[in-house]
């Protein structure tokens, strides 16, 4: 503490009083900036200041990983997507091959059966045969058909793959009661026997043109040039159908 006169004069002496002239003395307190220029305090804030580096130093790289993160994140996501679209465009494809191949073997039987019936004459052995072998290859596709479309989505719900199945099954029905048929004359077989026929047959020809379409049109939803394709391809067949039975029609 230092003593000062009314004028201002000071001159500490050993015991740490001011003399000065007479006059009266007054009791100052000590500054402030004694106070904070105190080496402990100067001490205590070194630490501090150290702390703080320390924090940034560990909060700096967990935030740059977590901006690598994001910036990973978008293209890893968008591959991911592409994967999954090629992986159903391959699905939907072997899909649709299978029923472009039921289709092939399917119409060409429901005319060649056709025109069968309503010849007067039994059908020929040769002819049975290459029924047997047609049929069986419009089996196996038929079977693939239904394996793939729970993947490939070839119905917008399992009823429509339900009702393909049970028409699958009226076309299996329809196939033992022609082939017994074939082997009789026109007089010996059962009325109304070839439009029941062709009914069955036509059914299950509709309901494959029916996934073809929705396959297209999943399909388009993915590569718009793969589906163009497969129209294209759609529509073949269908003149192929028709071309088919006009042919039966006119060389019998």
């Amino acid at each position: 503490m230092i003593l000062v006169n009314r004028l201002g004069n000071a001159r500490p002496n050993r015991l740490g009083h001011s003399r000065t002239a007479p006059g009266v003395l007054l009791r100052l307190p000590k500054p402030e900036s004694d106070y904070l220029a105190h080496p402990a305090k100067e001490a205590a804030s070194g630490p501090r200041e150290a702390v703080t580096i320390r924090t940034l130093l560990r909060i700096l790289p967990g935030t740059m990983l977590i901006v690598l993160i994001a910036a990973l994140a978008v293209p890893t996501w968008s591959a991911i997507e592409q994967l999954g679209d090629a992986t159903r465009v391959v699905a939907i494809a072997r899909a649709g091959q299978s029923v472009f191949a039921a289709l092939r073997y399917l119409r060409p039987e429901r005319g060649t059966v056709q025109a069968a019936l309503t010849a007067p004459a039994p059908t020929e052995a040769t002819l049975l045969t290459s029924l047997v072998a047609s049929r069986a290859k419009a089996t196996a596709a038929i079977d693939a058909v239904l394996r793939d479309c729970p993947t490939a989505g070839c119905a917008d719900d399992d009823t429509q793959l339900t009702a393909f199945r049970a028409s699958v099954e009226r076309l299996n029905a329809a196939r033992q009661a022609t082939d017994a048929a074939l082997r009789l004359r026109l007089a010996e077989r059962a009325a109304g026997l070839s439009a029941d026929w062709f009914k069955a047959a036509t059914d299950v020809v509709t309901r494959l043109d029916g996934i073809s379409t929705t396959l297209t049109e999943h399909v388009r939803m993915v590569d718009a040039s793969i589906a163009e394709l497969m129209a294209i391809k759609q529509i073949g067949w269908v003149v192929r159908d028709k071309a088919g039975l006009e042919r039966n029609y006119y060389s019998d």
